[in-house]
This record gives structure tokens, sequence and C-alpha cells, in this order.
């Protein structure tokens, strides 16, 4: 992916839905109503499964009639899987600009461990930032993440393209910090919690909140998170902490 569109040598291209079914298409705009079903895709699927949703609330929800899903996608499970290829491609720009920056930081600082430390937590402020943006796709990442807790034959895909390529970005910064080989299994454990402890705060936004007594992520909430969240980081990475040694000196 070395652009927006998602495609570069660490990653595959853009997922692709396959082709309209023939026949006649239902009235008013095709393409408007292949675009509302995927937006009422995403936000039924990503509340419920796709065995609890009907072809009809799905229709009804799009504002288009019941044949435009039989005439786009062929039906409703291949309907699940183009909202899982469409939530994958508008995540691309996201994905990529974190395997970017974790490229660089590899790059600059050329295993110096100190100066890799910085690198991090520069970069889970940043990644932190994006997450709580209010234009962060919620519904989008709950629909990703609803396939991995419950996995149908679009798992493969949100691995395969959404998963892994931040995963392996992770595991090579985690493997020059551990000096291991990216394919040691303690390398690929140790990048997943990494992820995870940014993105479970972004998106669990609420759970932060009420369990915090927050009423939003103001710049101090954001703050302490940020530190806590990045000294629990490099330590995992069994990186300097210079921000918590300077605090405390």
């Amino acid at each position: 992916m070395s652009s927006p569109n998602g495609t570069d040598g660490n990653s595959s291209p853009d997922v692709k839905d396959p082709p309209m079914r023939r026949g006649r298409p239902p009235r008013g705009n095709a393409a408007e109503g292949r675009d509302k079903l995927l937006v009422a895709a995403t936000a039924l699927f990503s509340e419920q499964g796709p065995d609890s949703i009907s072809t009809r609330q799905l229709a009804q929800t799009a504002g288009v009639n019941l044949s435009a899903i039989t005439y786009h996608f062929g039906g409703k499970d291949q309907l699940y899987v183009a909202a899982i290829r469409e939530a994958i491609n508008e995540l691309a720009p996201r994905r990529q600009a974190i395997i970017n920056t974790l490229e660089t930081v590899l790059q600059e600082t050329r295993g110096d461990r100190t100066a890799l430390a910085e690198a991090i937590r520069t970069f889970v402020r940043a990644f932190f930032t994006v997450l709580v943006q209010d234009d962060f796709p919620v519904t989008t990442i709950r629909l990703l993440m609803r396939e991995l807790h419950h996995p149908t034959d679009a798992f493969d895909e949100v691995i395969k393209h959404h998963i892994n390529p931040v995963q392996d970005a992770i595991a090579r910064l985690a493997a020059v910090a551990l000096d291991l080989d990216e394919d040691n299994p303690q390398v690929r454990l140790l990048g997943m919690s990494v992820t995870s402890q940014v993105l479970m705060l972004g998106v669990m936004r609420p759970v932060v909140l009420s369990r915090m007594g927050w009423s939003s992520y103001s710049a101090d909430n954001a703050d302490t998170v940020v530190k806590l969240t990045t000294t629990s980081i490099l330590r995992l990475l069994g990186l300097p902490d210079n921000d918590t040694n300077s605090d405390e000196s």
C-alpha cells in the first residue's frame, strides 16, 4: 500500500467485489442504491451478525427495493462480504499511515534504543489522537471486530488484508527492540499486545470514560492515557522510558 488506495510491496491491493449480477436494475440510480446498501449493511452488521438481520430490514434501512440486494450482490451473505471488503478498503489510508510511520521509525532510529523509545512515544500519541477524533470510523471498526470475534467466510480477508499488514510492521519494530527474529512467537504476541493497548483505548472510549469518571478525552485526560500506555508498551519491548525517568529525577 504505497498510496491511500492500499497497495505496496508489504500488502495486498484493495479487495475487489464481484461484478454486479445481470438483469433489470432496480428503479432509481443503481450505483446510489448499491452504496446505500453498503452503508446500511455496515451499520446493521456492526451491531448484529448477518444471521440476525433480514434482507427486508437491510432494504428498508437503505431505502431501496428488496430486489436491489439480489441485483447488486446476489444475496444477503454476499452483501455482508461486500461490506467487510468496503470496510477494509475504507481503512486503507489509516492503515498505510501506521505502516509508513513504523517503517520510518525503524529507518531513522537504526537500532538506537533511546531513539527508538522516543519514536514510539511520538507514534503512540499520534495514533491515539487519530483514534479519538470525531471522524474516526468507529462503526467500520466494529464491523471488522465483529467478524474477528464471530468468524464467517470473510475472516481470512480481514486477516490477510487488514490485520497482517499492520501486525507485520509492528512485529518488525518489536523484533528490533527485542533483538529477535520477526517470526519468533514472542515477537508476534507482543506485537498484538502493543496494538490492542492503543486501539482498545480509542475504540472502547465510552468504557474508558465511564471507568475513569471523565466526560470526554480532554487534553489532560488524553495526556494521562498516552503516558501510561507508552510506559506499558516500552516496558513490554524492553526499551528505556526516559520520560518517566526525567519526571522522577
